[in-house]
């Protein structure tokens, strides 16, 4: 992957996962730090050759080697912990021989005691949880770094910082809101390698607020902040910073909204690099003797894509779940997106059905009555959110009936939440009392190849059968 780096070419990665994670993180943080050592020594020659030149009386034209404002680096990450491990391979690249603020950077961003308590309480879940939500988890951070010869400088004035660290609320805490009066995004103005990391996990919070920095990267600043302009680099000026400017997204996966971020706002004059794998399908992790059938829901275009999903699911698929027996109920219908959530809750709700709602906004104790109503069942259904599944694993027991919906996002999830079947009835209900059912559109061509594989996956989006059966 360094290579890719090295060339300045826009890159999205849809291949990271926490077995590579290390050799991503050295690979982009080995060129980060290239990057700033490398400007550094244009600038100090610069310098030299106009000091030279000023004591000779001599005239050495123009010597344009910087932006607006200093920091040229900016790496966004979802918790301080991934900025932890981050920040502690950059100081061990830079080898300086001082490292100011290095206590208070560990007091705020290492791990403390009630985590390590807390991640102890969690080696049931999964290993992909227990290393995404090791140590500090808070999502809102941001720290510059200052590299001198021999020094680093944490906690660095973003104007006086090289490279800076943060998450997309930690930036946007800074740039502020559209309507606020203490908007400030100058910082952002001469960025010239931009890595934004893990965006699986960005995509579990706010993407607006990643969607906002990047609005707002490479504007001509409103106030100069000490700027020689003589020095200033010519495509600065032209107001094209962002066409040599560099974007480097990583994630375990590429969705829409990232491809979105990727096509709209990444146009580096070096080129573009789109590197995804292919997949064997989550289907495939599938070991609850279950029968799988894949539905196709026909859309109109994809601008009513959404509305044609709720309409299907409120006229073909609710009204049978509502007319279920308490012998027959224990199903759970999960929901990828957090606004079709909404939506179907909000529908439920107004209809009386007899329902709990699971979010990443619910208590442990909404989720727990919930879970014991399914599984003594008296409620016809659990509507169970990606994002209270990626932030808190629920081991939901008494599943009979499972309904996607929407496919996950996260492969993973698919073949977790129907081998939960198997494992949470503890073989007291037939394969034949199971089912399971999925929805999609021709719009989820990553869904559908991330489930059912990249062989499989152009079957399933011709449209020439309306549903699949895997068993």
């Amino acid at each position: 992957m360094f290579n890719w780096f090295d060339q300045y070419r826009d890159v999205v990665f849809g291949g990271r996962t926490h077995k590579n994670e290390d050799e991503l993180t050295t690979a982009y943080a080995t060129h980060a730090m290239n990057h700033i050592a490398k400007a550094k020594d244009r600038e100090h020659k610069n310098n030299a050759k106009l000091a030279k030149a000023h004591a000779a009386g001599n005239d050495v034209g123009e010597l344009r080697d910087r932006g607006f404002t200093r920091p040229r680096v900016l790496i966004i990450l979802p918790f301080r912990n991934s900025a932890y491990k981050l920040i502690r391979k950059l100081l061990m690249l830079a080898s300086a021989e001082q490292e100011m603020n290095s206590s208070r950077f560990m007091k705020e961003y290492g791990p403390d005691e009630e985590e390590e308590e807390r991640h102890n309480a969690n080696t049931r879940k999964p290993d992909d949880f227990q290393q995404t939500f090791a140590g500090n988890i808070d999502d809102a951070f941001r720290i510059g770094l200052q590299l001198h010869h021999k020094s680093v400088k944490l906690y660095a004035d973003f104007y006086r910082a090289d490279i800076i660290v943060a998450s997309p609320i930690g930036l946007r805490m800074t740039t502020g809101a559209e309507s606020g009066d203490r908007k400030d995004f100058d910082f952002l103005s001469s960025i010239e390698t931009v890595i934004v990391d893990q965006c699986d996990v960005l995509l579990m919070q706010n993407w607006d607020h990643l969607v906002h920095v990047f609005e707002h990267m490479n504007l001509t600043p409103k106030k100069d902040h000490g700027c020689d302009f003589s020095r200033v680099r010519s495509w600065c000026l032209d107001g094209m910073a962002r066409y040599r400017r560099q974007t480097i997204m990583l994630s375990e996966y590429v969705t829409p909204e990232i491809q979105a971020i990727f096509n709209s706002h990444c146009c580096s004059i070096e080129g573009k690099v789109r590197i995804k794998p292919t997949y064997a399908g989550a289907i495939a992790d599938v070991v609850a003797q279950v029968t799988q059938v894949i539905k196709w829901v026909p859309v109109k275009r994809l601008q009513s894509a959404v509305d044609d999903r709720f309409n299907h699911f409120i006229e073909q698929i609710l009204p049978g779940l509502e007319k279920t027996t308490m012998s027959d109920n224990h199903t759970v219908i999960f929901v990828s997106s957090y606004f079709d959530f909404v939506r179907i809750r909000n529908h439920c709700r107004n209809k009386g059905c007899s329902f709990a709602a699971i979010s990443e906004y619910s208590t442990k104790t909404e989720a727990m009555q919930a879970r014991r109503r399914l599984y003594d069942g008296s409620l016809q259904f659990i509507l169970y959110s990606e994002r209270a599944h990626f932030y808190h694993r629920y081991p939901i027991k008494g599943i009979r009936h499972m309904v996607f919906y929407s496919l996950p996002d996260r492969p993973r999830y698919y073949s977790e939440m129907v081998n939960l079947m198997l494992t949470s009835n503890e073989g007291s209900i037939s394969p034949e009392q199971l089912s399971c059912v999925a929805f999609y559109t021709k719009y989820d061509q990553l869904k559908i190849e991330r489930i059912v594989g990249t062989k499989l996956a152009p079957q399933l989006l011709s449209g020439e059968r309306s549903q699949f059966t895997f068993a």
